[in-house]
């Protein structure tokens, strides 16, 4: 459904993308900022013209480029301008149970890297994230499942040299 003038903007920046990456990270942080501006957008309808396209295309290439902050941020500010009242519904949940889930990374971050230590378990790094809203509102679709019945609000990544370090992990 797109309009001629946007099929070939993006086959413009797949076509000098090839030649250099680094021109679709830079469209991917333009495009975060048109979503986070997007509010000065009088007309409803152009609004979700741009969220749909980028929940559609963008989000998709910066997942594929493994730029996972971004995705979620752009997810979060589509799914924002696409379903506002069940994004701010979840939001509020979420700032609600913040300060609870931040305790939880951080203590189960301190035991595993605890155990990892103990069982001499090399590792390089440990981090902690928590899902974004639109991830949350995606498994609650998925599963049926309401705010409260969703216990994989957090994860933690445990990076190893190499593929039989991460097996012991």
């Amino acid at each position: 459904d797109m309009e001629a003038r946007q099929v070939e903007s993006l086959k413009k920046l797949f076509i000098h993308s090839a030649q250099d990456p680094r021109i679709i990270l830079i469209k991917l942080a333009d495009r975060l900022h048109n979503m986070m501006t997007l509010d000065a957008i009088d007309k409803p309808e152009k609004k979700h013209r741009i969220a749909k396209e980028t929940i559609e295309i963008y989000v998709p290439i910066a997942n594929l480029f493994g730029v996972w902050e971004l995705k979620n941020q752009l997810e979060d500010w589509c799914f924002k301008a696409l379903h506002p009242t069940e994004y701010q519904e979840i939001k509020e949940m979420v700032n609600a149970s913040n300060y609870k889930r931040q305790n939880i990374l951080k203590k189960t971050i301190t035991a595993v890297q605890k155990i990892l230590k103990e069982k001499n378990v090399d590792f390089v790094e440990i981090g902690g994230r928590e899902k974004n809203i639109y991830s949350i509102y995606r498994k609650m679709l998925r599963s049926g499942k309401s705010f409260r019945d969703i216990y994989d609000l957090i994860g933690i990544r445990v990076i190893v040299k190499d593929l039989g370090t991460c097996y012991q992990a």
